[in-house]
């Protein structure tokens, strides 16, 4: 388990950050371990791909898309488990029936042999019709056949012409009533269900190491399908607003100026993202859209998208300009709501103001079956179609977010005690007392993501398609189970 033990040092040092990079080091670690592992029962495997989620939670519980992939996971190992044990269960009803069918087709040759016999028969009586002998020998062999109730020799009349005559008496094992049959059922009880079960064992390895290709490349995908949605949500002439320089928000972007000549107005993010919003705006300026796509040909020089980098204060003051606000998600939770970088949440405050629809992108992998509330009766099954969710959020004990959702990163890299010394006549070198005096009496908060309700997002877009808050718990139930919900 080198591979594990290296995974969970990197996350707990903070080596590997961001969905995406998480999601694709577990799916490739979970195919090593499902290709390595020995068992003979399917829940040995569960058990081992759950203990792995759990050391990868532990090393680092903010970073859901690692917990989310190993649940994917588990669901793939037991529908991939239910379908072999499907086509077990269709092949052994096909036997009985097969057997049934080659039974009746023996029965209609054997009838069809004994009607041409009995042709065959009265063709030589007829022939024979004066030959008295000939009949009455007949007659009589045919007499002490019908008092022999104990002969095994065939009803045909063939055999009393000379045909040499076999037993057929029947064997042990066809003596037996129908109800001793090898049914489905009767089957079942010889072998065992339990039985059965374990005799797949690691037949399932090449389906489950498919299988989880698959996840590895749709984690692969995830914000190539995202972004290919973007000809259909930005449209020509808008002004669209984002926060930040998410890798999926800039991809979702750039493949609209592909296609697309609009505005997009990117704030600042300052002071932690400033330097990264700067190259994305620089990157994101620079597509030139291809040829053919409603640009003007004459005009080599046009770009794809007009880039403005707005100041986080002037939020509010561009927003009645925006057409609509492009989000990219850090996670999305059970409720509909979701984690966004920080200061995404003054940018979703004056779009709700002001009546600007936000849609937030997030891939499959981000779907974080977790309510912020910490509630533990809020759970997928009890969020179906037919729960109030109303009732359900008024429900909670703590209407407050869990604090374990939001991660504080250093304060240092927004405050500097270097800062704090300029409001003292310029700045200076503190000694040890000065700044354990300073760091008692200044709290300064630096979170590395806060939490924006369901209320304030239209649309969610991921690589499954468009959905609405609500619809997301649907969502979630068709790619987690609920028994997994806690690894």
């Amino acid at each position: 388990m080198s591979s594990l033990e290296n995974l969970v040092s990197r996350l707990r040092r903070r080596k590997l950050v961001g969905s995406e990079a998480v999601a694709l080091e577990t799916a490739l670690l979970l195919r090593s371990v499902v290709s390595q592992a020995k068992w003979t029962h399917i829940e040995g495997l569960l058990s081992q791909v759950r203990a792995v989620g759990r050391r990868l939670e532990r090393a680092q519980m903010r970073e859901f898309s690692a917990g989310n992939v190993v649940r994917r996971v588990l669901k793939l190992i037991r529908e991939e488990y239910a379908d072999e044990l499907a086509a077990l269960e269709a092949g052994r009803q096909q036997q009985p029936r097969r057997r049934r069918v080659a039974k009746s087709e023996s029965d209609e040759n054997d009838e069809s042999g004994d009607d041409a016999e009995d042709a065959s028969v009265d063709s030589d009586l007829t022939d024979h019709e004066d030959d008295d002998e000939y009949v009455r020998g007949i007659t009589m062999g045919t007499a002490a056949l019908s008092f022999d109730p104990t002969s095994a020799i065939h009803s045909s009349i063939l055999n009393l012409l000379g045909r040499p005559e076999t037993s057929r008496q029947p064997s042990s094992s066809a003596i037996c009533t129908d109800s001793h049959l090898q049914t489905p059922d009767s089957f079942g009880k010889a072998v065992g269900k339990e039985a059965s079960r374990a005799s797949i064992g690691t037949d399932l390895k090449p389906a489950l190491i498919a299988a989880i290709q698959l996840v590895i490349d749709e984690v692969r995908k995830g914000h190539a399908d995202v972004a290919a949605h973007a000809g259909e949500y930005v449209h020509g002439g808008e002004v669209v607003m984002t926060h930040g320089a998410h890798p999926l928000a800039i991809a979702f972007l750039r493949h609209a100026a592909e296609k697309r000549q609009y505005t997009c107005i990117l704030t600042e993010s300052s002071p932690a993202g400033l330097s990264a919003t700067h190259a994305a705006a620089e990157a994101l300026a620079n597509v030139v859209p291809p040829h053919g796509s409603g640009q003007r040909t004459g005009d080599t020089q046009q770009k794809g998208a007009q880039v403005v980098i707005a100041p986080d204060a002037a939020v509010y003051a561009l927003m009645s300009r925006c057409n609509k606000v492009v989000l990219a998600a850090q996670a999305v939770l059970q409720n509909g709501g979701l984690l966004l970088s920080p200061g995404a949440r003054n940018v979703c405050l004056a779009a709700k103001a002001l009546s600007v629809p936000v849609v937030v992108l997030a891939a499959s992998y981000d779907l974080a079956p977790i309510y912020p509330y910490g509630v533990a009766t809020a759970s997928i099954a009890s969020m179906s179609e037919s729960a109030d969710l109303e009732g359900l959020r008024s429900s909670t004990v703590d209407n407050r977010i869990d604090a374990e959702l939001i991660e504080l990163n250093d304060p240092e890299t927004i405050l500097p005690l270097s800062f704090a010394g300029t409001l003292n006549g310029g700045p200076r070198n503190y000694s040890i007392e000065e700044a354990g005096m300073i760091g008692t009496e200044v709290d300064a908060l630096n979170p590395a993501s806060e939490y924006v309700g369901p209320e304030f997002v239209d649309l969610y877009l991921t690589n499954l398609g468009g959905h609405a808050p609500a619809a997301l718990v649907r969502v979630m139930m068709d790619n987690y189970d609920e028994e997994d919900r806690e690894l």
